[in-house]
C-alpha cells in the first residue's frame, strides 16, 4: 500500500474508533468482575514469559509497575487484571481481545468461565 494511502488509512481508522468511542460512551471499570488469579507476581512473570507474543511480558511489567513500583493503581485489581493475560493468552492460547473492553458483553465469556 502506497504511503500516501496508509496515512489516509491511519486517519479513517482514528476517526471511526472516535466516533464510536463516543457512540458508546465510556465503559464503567468493574473489577468485581476480573477473576480472581490464584498466581503470585512471580508466578505471573515467570508465565509470561512462556508466551511467544512478547507484548504479553510488557503488558504484565506494566500493570506490576503502576501498581507496585508507583502506587498508582489497587495492586489486587492490577494482579488480577494480570492472571486474566496468563489465563487466556497463555493458558488458553487465545488471541488479544478486540472487543470494548469494560462493557457488559465483553464481560459475558469471561464470566462464564469463573
Amino acid at each position: 500500500m502506497p504511503l500516501e494511502k496508509r496515512v489516509l488509512f491511519l486517519r479513517v481508522d482514528a476517526a471511526v474508533s472516535l466516533a464510536y468511542y463516543i457512540a458508546r460512551g465510556r465503559p464503567m471499570i468493574q473489577p468485581e468482575k476480573l477473576p480472581k488469579t490464584p498466581y503470585s507476581w512471580d508466578q505471573i512473570v515467570q508465565k509470561s514469559w512462556t508466551d511467544e507474543d512478547l507484548h504479553v511480558p510488557k503488558v504484565i511489567r506494566a500493570l506490576k509497575t503502576i501498581a507496585v513500583d508507583c502506587n498508582e493503581m489497587d495492586e489486587e485489581l492490577a494482579r488480577n487484571a494480570a492472571g486474566l493475560v496468563v489465563r487466556e493468552k497463555i493458558e488458553k492460547k487465545r488471541k488479544w481481545s478486540k472487543y470494548g473492553h469494560g462493557f457488559d458483553e465483553t464481560w459475558d465469556d469471561v464470566v462464564k468461565e469463573n
